[in-house]
């Protein structure tokens, strides 16, 4: 009996720790490979990402590689993304990534996060981070992506937002204005027909009667109380003046990095989509 009771506590010691170590696992957001974070920076890097899982539902990863295996940038962002959140109710997030072994960082966005980091925003918020990276505080270039990304976020989705499919030409609108309209019933619209043809109705009538002054006692005599003088006037032209303007084309482009409601997305070598952009340094 004692030596059951000692290997019951045995098993039960190891599906705790088991149990820590999962979700220590599961809480991880911060995988510095490259070795360029102090131990106190990965740390508060991870509160951070924390932080803004829970004010956000969005999961937020820092990536550091010297070994991009092979890939671009953009291909490691991405499956290292989808590897670490697999399912489609954990798809909504962004990864930022220094990759050093391509000189690149590379900013993954991946479900609803497409919708709010439009092509416009993930530039700027690669600019402000770009700043801290060429010097290489790549501590200070993982908080502007935060701060940055906290910024646009509270921003909320820009107006007529659509994801465009750089592979097939599609968009995929955020808001539809027809399909957000409430339609109406019939029997709505013929009592709704019904009111403003009485209302134009009333209106017309009060107006032509009033204007035959049937609801007054009034003759006005034309013949002896009205006067007519005709008088001749002529214009003259002073000067003439003829200006000349160039009238820009238009190019099909607009600023903010390729249209501020335009989010472009590819697919991963999962088959998800995902936006981005990265920039060389």
């Amino acid at each position: 009996m004692r030596k059951l009771k000692i290997f019951m506590t045995l098993m039960l010691l190891c599906a705790g720790l088991c149990g820590a170590m999962n979700v220590s696992a599961e809480s991880d957001y911060v995988y510095d490979y490259a070795d360029l974070l102090t131990t106190e920076e990965e740390a508060e890097l991870q509160s951070y990402a924390e932080n803004y899982k829970n004010n956000w539902n969005m999961n937020f990863l820092v990536v550091t590689t010297d070994d991009s295996e092979g890939k671009s940038s953009m291909e490691y962002a991405d499956d290292f993304y989808d590897e670490r959140f697999p399912e489609s109710s954990e798809e909504d997030g962004i990864l930022y990534l220094i990759d050093m072994d391509n000189r690149e960082i590379y900013l993954s966005t991946c479900g609803e996060a497409i919708r709010y980091l439009t092509d416009s925003r993930i530039d700027r918020i690669l600019d402000e981070a770009y700043n801290y990276v060429a010097d290489g505080d790549y501590y200070g270039t993982f908080r502007a992506f935060f701060d940055e990304t906290d910024y646009y976020l509270n921003q909320g989705i820009p107006q007529n937002q659509y994801n465009y499919d750089i592979e097939s030409g599609e968009r995929d609108y955020y808001y539809e204005p027809y399909e957000k309209q409430k339609s109406i019933t019939l029997f709505e619209l013929v009592v709704a027909l019904a009111a403003a043809l009485a209302a134009a109705g009333g209106t017309i009538g009060f107006i032509t009667a009033k204007y035959q002054l049937k609801f007054e006692d009034f003759h006005y005599d034309a013949y002896t109380d009205s006067e007519v003088k005709l008088t001749v006037k002529s214009d003259r032209l002073v000067n003439k003046f003829v200006t000349h303007r160039r009238i820009p084309r238009n190019d099909g482009h607009s600023g903010g990095g390729g249209g501020g409601s335009r989010s472009s997305t590819h697919h991963s070598s999962s088959g998800r989509s995902h936006g981005g952009g990265g920039r060389g340094f």
